[in-house]
């Protein structure tokens, strides 16, 4: 059997991975509250990459600044 065989069953077998309810299995109100979470996340992602407003480019170096300052080891957290 080859290699790639055996780790796909290694995979599918039950004590190896997560086992959770099927979609189907789900109470509908829980269903439709993920879907409305989800709806929600996508129209903030959506509204964060469509902002022009140039604050974040402003704040960044400041943070960014802050961030680097306080590190507890002498490495720094952003190359330039």
């Amino acid at each position: 059997m080859s290699e790639r065989i055996e780790r796909q069953q290694i995979f599918k077998s039950s004590k190896h991975r997560k086992i959770s309810p099927a979609k189907d299995q789900l109470h509908p109100d829980a269903l439709e509250n993920q879907r409305q979470k989800n709806q929600a996340l996508i129209s903030l992602l959506r509204e964060w990459m469509a902002d022009e407003s140039g604050q974040q480019e402003k704040e960044w170096p400041i943070i960014k600044k802050a961030l680097d300052e306080d590190r507890p080891s002498y490495r720094r957290l952003f190359n330039d």
